[in-house]
C-alpha cells in the first residue's frame, strides 16, 4: 500500500501538537494519556490500512503487556508471545530494532505463536521499537491478514508513529503525571537499563544472542516469582539465573495459550 505523504504529515503534526511543552513543563495536550495511546493507535489504523494495531508497554514485572489495541487478533498475538517468549513485537523491544515477517504462520523463527494466531487472521506482522531518552520501554505493533512484503515507505511511516509515542512518554515523565500508565512508564525507564546491561552480559557469558538472554532473564523471574529486574541485578551482582528445563513441550504450551485465548 502506497503512503500519502502529505496525510502521514499531516496525522503525525496532529499528534506531535499534543506533546509540546509549556513553559512550566507541562504537556499542553495528552490530558488523558491513556487516550493519546488510543487515538494514535486508531490514526496509525486509519492511515495505513491495517487489519489491527497495538501497543505493548514493560509493566512492573518488566513482561511485555499490551495496553492499547484496534481489535481482539491483535491482542490475543500480544498475549500469546508474552506467555510463549516469542514473537517479531518481543524481538523488536530487546534488539531495539525493527522486527517483521512476511507470514508468522510459515516464518520458522515465530511457529509456535503463528499456530495460535494464524487461525484468528494475524499473517503478516510487524513491530516497532519505542523509546524515551533512548530506552525501549514497549513496541508499537501493526499486522496483516494476509501474508505481505513490509515496504520501505511503511517501515519509515510507522518509525514516525512511535517517535510520536516516544515523544509523547517523555513528555508525560517530565511534567511527573501521577497517572497509572506514566507510573509504568518511570518503572520501565529506572529498570530498563539494569535489564539491558544483563543481557549484554549474558550474551557474552553464554556465548547466545540477545533474544535467548532474554529469555533466559524471563524464566528465571518466573519460577523464581521475581521480576526480570531482580533477575538482572542479581547477575550483575555475580548471580547465575537457574532455567530449569521446561516441564512442558512447546506444543502443549501452544495448545494451553490457545485453549486460554478462545476461552476468552
Amino acid at each position: 500500500m502506497a503512503i500519502d505523504p502529505a496525510a502521514l504529515a499531516a496525522s503525525i503534526a496532529r499528534l506531535e501538537r499534543a506533546t509540546e511543552i509549556t513553559g512550566d513543563g507541562s504537556p499542553t495536550g495528552v490530558p488523558d494519556p491513556a487516550g493519546f495511546v488510543d487515538t494514535v493507535v486508531a490514526s496509525a489504523d486509519a492511515l495505513f490500512a491495517l487489519s489491527g494495531v497495538g501497543l505493548m508497554f514493560l509493566d512492573e514485572d518488566d513482561a511485555l503487556r499490551y495496553v492499547a489495541a484496534s481489535d481482539d487478533a491483535i491482542r490475543a498475538l500480544e498475549s500469546a508471545q508474552e506467555q510463549l517468549g516469542e514473537g517479531p513485537c518481543l524481538d523488536s523491544l530487546v534488539l531495539r530494532e525493527v522486527v517483521h515477517t512476511r507470514d508468522l504462520t510459515t516464518d520458522g523463527r515465530y511457529r509456535s505463536v503463528g499456530a495460535i494466531v494464524g487461525p484468528l487472521g494475524v499473517r503478516a506482522v510487524l513491530g516497532v521499537p519505542v523509546e524515551v531518552a533512548g530506552i525501549a520501554v514497549g513496541t508499537l505493533n501493526v499486522y496483516q491478514d494476509r501474508p505481505h512484503d513490509w515496504p520501505d515507505d511503511e517501515i519509515h511511516a510507522l518509525r514516525a508513529f512511535a517517535r510520536v509515542l516516544g515523544s509523547a512518554f517523555g513528555a508525560l515523565v517530565w511534567a511527573r503525571r501521577s497517572d497509572a500508565l506514566t507510573r509504568q512508564l518511570q518503572h520501565a525507564l529506572d529498570k530498563r537499563v539494569v535489564v539491558e546491561r544483563a543481557i549484554g552480559f549474558l550474551m557474552a557469558q553464554r556465548d547466545i544472542d540477545a533474544v535467548g538472554a532474554f529469555d533466559v532473564l524471563r524464566r528465571a523471574a518466573r519460577s523464581s516469582r521475581r521480576t526480570v529486574g531482580e533477575i538482572a541485578a542479581g547477575v550483575l551482582g555475580g548471580e547465575q539465573p537457574e532455567v530449569d528445563a521446561p516441564s512442558r513441550t512447546r506444543g502443549a504450551m501452544v495448545r494451553e495459550v490457545a485453549d486460554r485465548q478462545a476461552g476468552g
